[in-house]
């Protein structure tokens, strides 16, 4: 399915303190030297997103830089992070830090990305009733983060993404917009997601691609058992392969006078479609 490509919009010295191992907080003055953000720095931003990633014992968690209007808010989350070090910060310095159109909303972290786990350990764990969803190519990270907010949501245990074409899993811009969700669905990159569809089949998976000339509306498919939902990029859709290795192409119908949805919104409305039919959703 072809999708509209509607970017949602991106935005986003100090006091320095650390936690002591009694839970004092010590302060000393420091000055934060002017920084911006790459794609290669693993920061977290937003309160959703900070406050989930330090609530996650499975995040290596390790600078946090946080304004004095904000700290009070995630003093409970950090206080046993002993290895974690906290700065508290003009709103200046964090623009400085992540740029100045940033919506970092008072917070930034720096932690490790998540180690997600290996595919074939994955499948074998998952119930039956397990619902995966996968992108081919969607290249937006802002789609991404969404779609992910949208998986956490309706209980979906893994995204699987193609490892071309699509963000790094660490991406921030990711995390900022799945609000919390990359800490609760792993997003995992597959080297071929031909061969990872056929995987899936091998492990008892009915695979669904989601498709503006699908065979049938998406709610008139029977949908049982292990599930995969694949969506195609934001502008050609599915590739040649990853549909021919689809069990049904399903389409979720729209007005005709206006059929193109963002990929984002149409996951969120096939899965919600999908986990009621498994009864994971009333």
């Amino acid at each position: 399915m072809k999708w509209s490509h509607n970017k949602l919009s991106k935005s986003g010295l100090g006091t320095h303190f650390h936690l002591a191992c009694e839970q004092k907080i010590i302060y000393q003055t420091t000055k934060m030297k002017q920084r911006h953000t790459t794609t290669h720095r693993p920061y977290i931003y937003g309160l959703h997103a900070v406050k989930a990633a330090l609530a996650n014992p499975q995040r290596q968690c390790q600078r946090l830089w946080v304004t004095e209007t904000v700290h009070d808010s995630i003093v409970h989350l950090v206080k046993n992070l002993k290895s974690l070090k906290v700065e508290k910060v003009e709103r200046d310095n964090l623009n400085n830090l992540v740029g100045a159109n940033t919506l970092h909303q008072g917070i930034v972290l720096q932690a490790a990305p998540l180690n997600p786990p290996h595919l074939q350990d994955l499948l074998t764990s998952l119930p039956d009733n397990a619902l995966i969803l996968i992108l081919d190519q969607i290249t937006d990270p802002h789609n991404v983060g969404a779609i992910m907010r949208s998986a956490a949501a309706f209980g979906v245990q893994a995204v699987l993404q193609s490892d071309k074409q699509s963000p790094d899993p660490a991406n921030s811009i990711i995390a900022k917009t799945a609000s919390g969700a990359v800490e609760h669905v792993p997003l995992i990159n597959v080297t071929n997601l031909s061969r990872t569809i056929k995987e899936l089949r091998d492990h008892h998976f009915w695979c669904i691609g989601l498709d503006e000339s699908g065979e049938q509306p998406l709610a008139k498919v029977e949908l049982s058992g292990r599930l995969a939902l694949i969506m195609g990029s934001e502008d050609k859709g599915m590739r040649r392969l990853t549909r021919e290795n689809c069990d049904v192409l399903a389409k979720i119908p729209t007005n005709p006078n206006f059929p193109t949805l963002n990929v984002s919104n149409a996951a969120a409305i096939a899965l919600y479609q999908m986990a009621h039919n498994l009864g994971g959703k009333n």
